[in-house]
């Protein structure tokens, strides 16, 4: 029996393992998919869940049988989905919820601020696992970030995994493994998602015509391994965070004038995570500046991240030969550190670029 990972990005070793499990028959009561946000844990157990309740013997899942119709219509009745969510959310929010995990498993955002998943939810769970299964035998259960669980609902859990339900398949998902308790991870089977090679991600990218080549390989290297990170990026645009980023280091050699208004324009017009991701794009940009610096020319070319700037990239290096590139890039990551401690932007930004302009040094 093989299963069809087609729609997974990456994860071969967590694709070989699952296909070895399902093969072998050897289903464990409950997999506990650990690691990074946006590296396909969600999707992974989707798929996982509805290959296991595919009725066809050869390829899972197929698509075509009763079961999987059931299951791409969000209506199998022998799989549930436990996320969390308010007692007062709306069924509206709960389908659309349901809706965005079955048609975009990478880019789920659940519509609440610190939702949690309620003791009431794992009642309910409870409550479906005392009724019969409905023609197919088996049923899984996907606990999306399960260390957001209740203490209640936590103890509710570890008891039902203590005494499973025949046939019952748990998959349990977290990016936050070390706030779930001991008891809970001993007795789950371990499946553990590495970051996305920057490869991969651009690979489905291309797969998926999101881009040309030279803008999707920038998205790549800024998405730091998280499926989830590229695919904002294409929505919020790298390539403009990326010219924003340059801006930044080309004003930091002007009068301290306009230093300050165009640190406090950009301050205003971005929110923080995209404020971090100029930087980021900035830093990337200043490792191929000193790429053609300092390393030989072909091999410089090969390893660029904006091959199609290489032509500004080439007048700056001119213009600063002496230009302290490890100074600056450290200078912008402490930039984007002390964004996240919510150090206002402007400041950030105005104090970022005042320091930079000291690293270059002109003929």
């Amino acid at each position: 029996m093989k299963i069809n990972f087609d729609k997974i990005v990456g994860q071969q070793h967590v694709k070989q393992l699952l296909q070895q499990i399902l093969e072998g028959g050897r289903l464990a009561h409950a997999y506990l998919f650990s690691g990074s946000e946006g590296t396909g844990k969600l999707a992974t157990a989707a798929r996982f869940a509805q290959a296991i309740l595919c009725e066809n013997a050869e390829e899972t899942p197929c698509g075509a049988c009763k079961s999987c119709l059931q299951f791409t219509s969000g209506n199998h009745p022998n799989y549930m989905l436990v996320y969390p969510h308010p007692k007062a959310a709306k069924d509206v929010e709960k389908q659309s919820v349901v809706q965005m995990i079955k048609e975009k498993p990478y880019q789920v955002k659940l519509p609440w601020n610190a939702p949690q998943i309620s003791i009431d939810s794992i009642r309910e769970l409870r409550r479906n696992l005392g009724l019969k299964t409905f023609g197919h035998q088996r049923r899984v259960i996907i606990l999306l970030d399960a260390h957001k669980m209740t203490r209640e609902a936590t103890n509710a859990v570890l008891k039902v995994l203590e005494e499973p339900p025949p046939d019952t398949y748990f998959l349990l998902i977290s990016s936050d493994q070390e706030n779930l308790l001991p008891t809970i991870i001993s007795r789950c089977q371990l499946v553990q998602f590495n970051n996305l090679t920057d490869e991969d991600i651009l690979q489905s990218l291309l797969a998926g015509g999101r881009g040309t080549e030279s803008e999707l390989r920038l998205v790549a290297r800024m998405a730091r391994g998280s499926m989830r990170r590229a695919l904002q990026l294409v929505e919020t645009g790298a390539g403009e965070m990326k010219e924003v980023g340059v801006e930044l280091l080309r004003t930091a050699f002007k009068r301290y004038s306009e230093i300050a208004a165009y640190g406090a324009e950009i301050a205003g017009k971005y929110e923080r995570p995209q404020l971090k991701e100029i930087l980021e794009s900035l830093i990337l940009w200043l490792r191929d500046a000193f790429l053609l610096e300092n390393v030989l020319q072909a091999q410089a070319e090969a390893n660029l991240t904006n091959p199609d700037d290489q032509e500004k990239m080439q007048k700056f290096v001119s213009n600063f030969p002496q230009f302290q590139y490890r100074s600056a890039i450290k200078e912008v990551e402490t930039g984007i550190r002390m964004l996240e401690k919510y150090v206002q932007p402007a400041v950030v930004l105005i104090v970022m670029m005042g320091k930079l302009r000291k690293y270059a040094i002109k003929p």
